[in-house]
């Protein structure tokens, strides 16, 4: 089998982020320890059911995690839990998404209780966006995820 191709934008990625500075490479560790144990677990959990109960289980934590790995939405969560509160002007430049596939995906967001908006009086009248509770406890999975994507974009780009 063929090695994946490099992603093109890998020329402009800088192999500068807090895991390879060495900031978060022990809390990043500690995820990746972490997860392994809860998938552990989770195996443990399963095989201790029958095969009914683990389709229901398995049934359920996918339909939950639909409205979060919709296109768009997980890269927005992480946005928004990396940045804090984020005006769609920015929102839209960081993601180059359209404005109307912006607008809609917030607004699902928004609908599944991940997303507040905020509308700030002008002129001119600001909307910011920022997470719910709920939305930041998701948001939290997205930042060692999107950290081991970029290391292994790194990697099979040489720069690691």
């Amino acid at each position: 089998m063929a090695p994946r191709a490099v992603p093109a934008h890998t020329d402009s990625l800088v192999p500068d982020c807090p895991v390879l500075d060495g900031s978060a490479a022990e809390a990043f560790a500690a995820c990746r320890r972490a997860s392994r144990e809860f998938t552990r677990r989770s195996l443990t959990f399963l095989e201790r059911r029958d095969q009914k109960a683990q389709v229901a289980w398995l049934k359920v934590c996918v339909e939950g995690g639909r409205p979060v790995f919709q296109p768009w939405n997980m890269e927005i969560l992480f946005v928004l839990g990396t940045c804090g509160a984020v005006r769609f002007t920015r929102l839209q430049r960081l993601l180059g998404l359209s404005s109307r596939t912006l607008s809609d995906k917030l607004k699902a967001l928004e609908d599944e209780g991940l997303v507040q908006r905020t509308v700030q009086e002008g002129p001119p009248v600001r909307v910011d966006y920022r997470l719910t509770r709920t939305g930041a406890r998701t948001a939290q999975f997205a930042a060692p995820l999107f950290a081991h994507l970029n290391l292994a974009v790194l990697e099979r780009a040489g720069r690691v």
